[in-house]
């Protein structure tokens, strides 16, 4: 589900879509500070979140409003580089 009114894109400005497989940095359960790369797929996007499954695991990643700053309603997710489609 995608809000029509807003854009996602990965830290480099490319949109993100359901299905798109991305590399994105996470903390470890339990180990705060301690980040690490994933590989995974987009299941979801929502206005400010997306969810992410890597394995048997599932990551909620938050975006940042970007609104503000420039013109158009982009949700832009820094730890999030989507790979282009093949």
């Amino acid at each position: 589900m995608t809000n029509s009114s807003y854009s996602a894109v990965d830290y480099t400005g490319a949109p993100l879509r359901i299905g798109q497989d991305v590399a994105f940095i996470a903390a470890r359960d339990g180990q705060a500070g301690r980040p690490r790369l994933y590989t995974g797929e987009i299941k979801l996007i929502g206005e400010y979140q997306i969810v992410v499954a890597s394995g048997e695991r599932f990551f909620t990643l938050e975006g940042e409003d970007m609104r503000t700053k420039v013109e158009e309603n982009v949700v832009i997710y820094w730890e999030v580089m989507g790979h282009p489609a093949a």
